[in-house]
């Protein structure tokens, strides 16, 4: 232990900062407790006559809440404070706060309503009887009672002439967005002054001249409506919030922060983008939506996730997932969420924000926070979605007729007379499948798949108790055959008051989901390589109508339609997680939180191959069963203090959080089958157990945390975090690190010089440094470690033995973690009032001490050690607008943002190069290597020969200096102008980094009508398309693109295609293609019903919608989809792999586009 003091020096610090901070601040205010009690406190501050203006602004700087109201409701209103007092007592609650603003509003004719958390509308008070009818009089200065005449705070200051006669009645309803009535709301002709407001139910009756046109309701914090009246008599009006009235609250680490606050780089993302999205992960719904976050489907199988990235790769060997935190647990899984649940979606990015989560936060961070219950009436809400899915596109392949073509042509297949893989003289060659089509291979292994998902919620509570219910259901069909996902879940929230000062709440998430999926990123491309390139002259059965034919020249190559028909791979995952947390305001601002927090998840894979297939043939079936463990146990203690005074306000957090971490897993493999009757549950009747493995690893990992924001007059900003993390996975020398951060703004638009500038509404600069790290690697990686196995046997003395124990890894006690610095710029912009809004940020990120497995020398006796040897970098521009482009019977909202981002490696130690193969070793040697991974280069990058056309006489190959030169054959360049082309005239031929991604959401709004487009694209990308490797051999018993009867011959020299029984079998930029992209994510039409018709049906809420979900996409990319990477995902091998193999296609999962129709019912 005390080693480790000295490591945590600057935790302690941290936390004598904020304790100074909390006795300068709060010093003051306790000293005059001691004297007076808080009740007299507030008296003795306030013992003379005060306005009412300056008793709103004292509570709200004091209590932290947000008081919304018309200015012109409190003008000249003044009260002597004797007359009223805040409950006598030690301490003042919230509550009793409420309670004595709500005497003294009344006693001016004014009431209070709480819209949400710490929000507060003030307005007038409503008298309780139905307003009556508007006689034609003089207006006053004042405005009358409830059902007179009124002049509203927007009406014009020019008063018409009114001489007109009042012969109609107009009646109305005014209700919120969630149905909600709405009392108090302002409703005048336009143009006039004639007017009323609604009463406590929300109904208003008014009396208008016979030629009024325009109807206006305005009421604070929503936005203002105008309906046109026409011949109508009756008019319901919903009004919604008008967020840009209220200071957006943003969920930040360990609390929250108003966004004006920000210093560091924050975005939310819209629910309402979220939730009209029918997709099955809600990572799905979030790509596109902010700036710097890249969201990638390349594996869009049934039930897998998305590869999240936030402002690019951190690391070679780590994990480069962000952080996910849901409900305030870190760690949680996005998978466990519909998009039905959210609240709000926060994405932190730069070290400033993230920097309180120390190791956690490397890679940026994910807030997620659910949906919880309101005090009020009982809500329940229903959203049903169903449609169907198909694939993007197909490839366009020979028919059996092109292909038996090709196949006369070649002279190293012939095609008998009489021709059946299977059966031989079953079938004749003017058998209709050669004349014609023959098998599309494609058409049997897609299919059109049915997705289906039902959400219920249910939410309400009393005064003291609030719940929310939220259940789902989901099915989805993948476009490929027995291929599907299920999934059931239900999420319970629960909030408690137990007293004025003391909450406890508790979160429960549960979800059982099963997931059929196909062998597809391994060795030899998986099933749609081999649909892809399985001849068309071929049937899927034999004569008998129940064998399967097998392929054309008889290779080991199994039928892709009995790979559907008989492997079983079935995975199910059960999740658990529970977290109680409890909540002591222990004097005003200062509040203790204390959270724990239990996660299991239970994986169990089953996988079955019957003997009939060749993968299993020699083992005669074989069936793999894998259980794994998770138990984690997060226990956290914060201790939060706001306090405002005069100009300053401060904002902190202190913590100790500790977590462990337990990973378990059996793994059965049993070969030998007597029948496949049973599948994979038929594991007891296996001849033979191979190799039962079992692993365990436990880690555990310890912090220190603390953040203070500091806030001058709301324009001088500043906040310094850091965390201090203890990990158990690294050596005895490092287990400990120190991650700090600090950020400024200067929000410059309140300076005065600026107040002429009526047009920049918000002008806010900012910056910021912080260091984050990351422990994002599997346990005992610092100690020497020991592997079973049988490596080819060995003999001491007579006895030879297979089972043996050797060293694998060597101990580093050295071991450390990986470090990223990131600088960020960035500023804030607001025009027109925040109509438009704009932020640009550049950023710089800097890791140093990657973690990477360097090879020993094979004299060493060992095969690696785990080392920090490597430095990388990201940079770039991140810009972000939105804009209300339309506010007048049609709402036009449009919001954009756009990513240039740069990688380089900087450092790799003694590797200063290393190869990279994309093909898992299922191509010739002539394509590997194909990546590369070198000082001065960015990650993804693609590595081959240079193609150079088709050689087209004897004198090019004659003269060439490549060794397999051949009429027809591919030529590739002399990059070094020796004479022989060999590795040395290898370069990099592309990456597969984008050079910049953007999104776009607009959505329109009339009468409640509602269409959403939202866009997502990646410009710049390249893709080495490996399946074309098999697809373009003019002759070969593989079936190809149509692009191979264009082969070359001496009557057409092509320079595209080679001749016939040529094939191109090296790695070159012909394989690499430009996989940008422009594709529409979401097209969603809907409709709400008007509230008329609600009141029939008795409803709350009707929406019905149709969405088309990837439906267009615009790329040259000649694969089925340019979202792809066959070796980046779960089935890749090693983490560098899944961190450095970008962009290959060989035969990946293909997208699909959905077609959706669904409904959302309120009761």
């Amino acid at each position: 232990m005390k080693n480790n003091l000295p490591k945590m020096r600057g935790a302690v610090s941290l936390l004598m900062a904020f304790l100074s901070s909390f006795l300068i601040s709060h010093g003051q205010g306790l000293a005059l407790v001691t004297q007076y009690g808080t009740g007299d406190l507030f008296q003795a501050i306030n013992s003379k006559e005060k306005s009412l203006s300056d008793l709103l602004e004292w509570v709200e700087t004091t209590y932290e809440i947000n008081l919304s109201y018309d200015v012109e409701l409190v003008l000249g209103k003044r009260l002597t404070m004797e007359a009223f007092s805040f409950p006598e007592g030690d301490k003042v609650r919230i509550k009793q706060v409420e309670s004595a603003l709500r005497d003294i509003l009344a006693s001016m004719d004014l009431n209070m309503k709480r819209i949400d958390k710490n929000y507060y509308l003030i307005q007038r008070k409503i008298n309780e009887t139905r307003p009556k009818r508007l006689k034609k009089r003089s207006l006053g200065k004042n405005y009358p009672k409830a059902g007179n005449r009124t002049m509203v705070a927007n009406a014009p200051s020019s008063i018409p002439d009114m001489s007109l006669s009042i012969d109609r009645v107009i009646t109305g309803k005014v209700t919120d967005d969630e149905d909600n009535v709405l009392p108090g709301v302002n409703i005048f002709i336009k143009g006039t002054t004639i007017g009323t407001v609604s009463d406590v139910d929300g109904n208003y009756t008014f009396s208008v001249p016979d030629d009024s046109k325009v109807l206006v309701f305005s009421f604070i914090g929503y936005a203002t409506e105008e309906v046109f009246i026409g011949n109508q008599t009756t008019i319901d009006v919903r009004l919604t919030l008008d967020i840009s009235t209220l200071q957006e609250v943003v969920v930040i680490g360990y609390g929250t922060q108003e966004r004006k606050d920000l210093t560091g780089s924050v975005s939310t993302i819209n629910t309402e983008n979220i939730a009209n999205m029918p997709v099955p992960r809600i990572e799905q719904a979030l790509a596109g939506k902010a700036a710097g976050l890249q969201i990638t489907n390349s594996d869009p199988s049934p039930g897998t996730a998305p590869t999240i990235r936030i402002r690019g790769n951190n690391s070679l060997t780590g994990d480069n997932n962000p952080l996910i935190v849901i409900d305030g647990v870190l760690g949680a899984d996005l998978q466990s969420l519909n998009p039905n649940d959210v609240a709000s979606v926060q994405v932190l990015k730069d070290a400033s924000a993230t920097a309180i989560y120390g190791s956690r936060g490397a890679n940026g961070v994910i807030i997620v926070t659910t949906k919880r219950g309101e005090s009020g009436k009982t809500t329940v809400n229903f959203s049903s979605s169903v449609g169907y899915q198909e694939v993007l596109k197909e490839l366009d392949l020979l028919t059996a007729e092109e292909h038996l073509s090709l196949l006369d042509e070649s002279a190293l297949f012939t095609v008998p007379a009489s021709f059946s893989p299977s059966d031989p003289g079953s079938f004749e060659l003017d058998n209709p499948i050669l004349s014609g089509e023959g098998t599309d291979w494609q058409d049997e292994i897609f299919q059109r798949g049915i997705f289906q998902n039902y959400h219920l919620s249910v939410t309400g509570g009393s005064e003291k108790t609030r719940f929310a219910v939220l259940g789902e259901y989901l099915e989805q069909e993948g476009v490929v055959r027995s291929s599907n996902y299920e999934k059931i879940g239900i999420r319970i929230n629960v909030d408690h008051e137990i007293s004025e000062n003391f909450r406890v709440g508790n979160n429960m998430n549960l979800f059982r989901a099963v997931t059929n999926g196909i062998v597809q990123n391994v060795r030899g491309g998986g099933l749609t390589a081999r649909a892809t390139t399985f001849s068309p002259i071929v049937p899927v059965f034999a004569s008998d109508g129940i064998t399967y034919n097998e392929a054309v020249d008889g290779a080991l190559v199994d039928n892709p339609a009995e790979v559907l028909d008989i492997r079983q791979n079935e995975e199910v995952r059960n999740y658990l997680l529970n977290n109680l947390f409890i909540e002591w305001d222990i004097i005003p601002g200062l509040t203790l939180k204390v959270s724990g927090t239990y996660i299991n998840k239970n994986r169990e894979t089953k996988n079955y191959v019957p003997g009939a297939l060749f993968e299993a043939r020699a083992d005669s079936g074989r069936s793999t069963i894998t259980n794994r463990r998770d138990d984690e146990w997060l226990i956290e203690n914060t201790l939060s203090y706001i306090k405002a005074f005069g100009k300053h306000r401060f904002n902190s957090v202190a913590g100790f959080t500790a977590q462990s971490f337990t990973d378990f897993r059996t793994r059965f493999t049993g070969t030998g089958f007597s029948t496949d009757a049973l599948g994979f549950a038929g594991l007891g009747l296996a001849k033979n157990i191979v190799a039962p493995s079992t692993r365990l690893r436990e880690s555990t990992i310890a912090s220190f945390l603390g953040r203070i924001a500091y806030a001058y007059d709301d324009k001088y900003l500043l906040t310094i975090s850091g965390r201090a993390d203890g990990s158990s996975k690294f050596a005895t020398n490092n287990k400990w690190a120190f991650f700090p951060a600090a950020s400024v703004s200067w929000v410059v638009s309140k300076e005065g010089f600026m107040s002429d500038l009526s047009l920049l509404s918000n002008l806010k600069v900012r910056a910021g440094y912080g260091e984050v790290g990351s422990q994002a690697i599997d346990p005992y990686q610092s100690l020497a470690a020991f592997k079973t196995g049988n490596n080819g046997g060995y003999a001491v003395g007579q006895n030879f033995f297979t089972n043996e124990i050797n060293v694998e890894t060597a101990a580093n006690p050295n071991l450390k973690w990986e470090t990223t610095a990131q600088t960020n710029i960035g500023i804030d912009m607001g025009f027109l009032e925040e109509r438009i809004t704009l932020t640009v940020d550049y950023f710089h990120k800097k890791t140093r001490d990657l973690l990477f497995d360097q090879r020993s020398p094979f004299a060493a006796g060992l095969e690696r050690q785990v080392q920090n040897i490597g430095d990388m970098e990201n940079w770039g521009w991140e810009l972000s607008t939105e804009a209300r482009v339309l506010d007048k019977g049609i709402t036009w909202d449009l919001g954009a943002n756009i990513t240039f981002l740069n990688n380089e490696v900087t450092k790799l130690g003694q590797d200063s190069v290393v190869f990279l193969d994309g093909t898992l070793s299922s191509l010739g040697n002539g394509f590997r290597p194909n990546g590369i991974l070198r000082e001065g280069e960015p990650i993804g990058s693609f590595y081959g020969f240079v193609f150079d056309g088709i050689f087209q006489n004897d004198d090019e190959v004659a003269t060439s200096p490549q060794a397999d030169a051949r009429l027809g054959g591919a030529r590739y360049r002399n990059i070094n102008e020796d004479d022989v082309i060999n590795e040395e005239d290898k370069v990099i031929i592309g990456n597969a980094l984008p050079d910049f991604i953007f999104g776009i959401t607009s959505t329109w709004a009339y009468k409640g009508i509602d269409l959403s487009v939202a866009i997502q694209g990646s410009i710049g990308n390249d893709i080495a398309y490996l399946g074309r490797a098999f697809l373009e051999r003019p002759g070969s018993a593989n079936n190809g693109f149509k692009e191979t009867l264009n082969y070359w011959s001496p009557s057409n020299p092509t320079n595209e295609m080679v001749g016939i029984d040529q094939e191109f079998d090296v790695i070159s930029d012909r394989f690499i293609e430009d996989g940008s992209f422009i594709r529409f994510r979401n097209i969603s039409l809907g409709y709400t019903f008007p509230a008329s018709v609600l009141n029939t049906m008795k409803l709350a809420s009707l929406r019905v919608y149709m969405s088309a979900v990837n439906w267009f996409t615009i790329t040259d990319y000649s694969g089925y989809d340019p979202e792809v990477n066959s070796r980046g995902g779960s089935g890749s091998a090693e983490d560098l792999d899944r961190n450095v193999l970008l962009g290959f296609d060989y035969g990946a999962y293909p997208g699909s586009r959905q077609l959706v129709f669904g409904v959302n019912v309120g009761f």
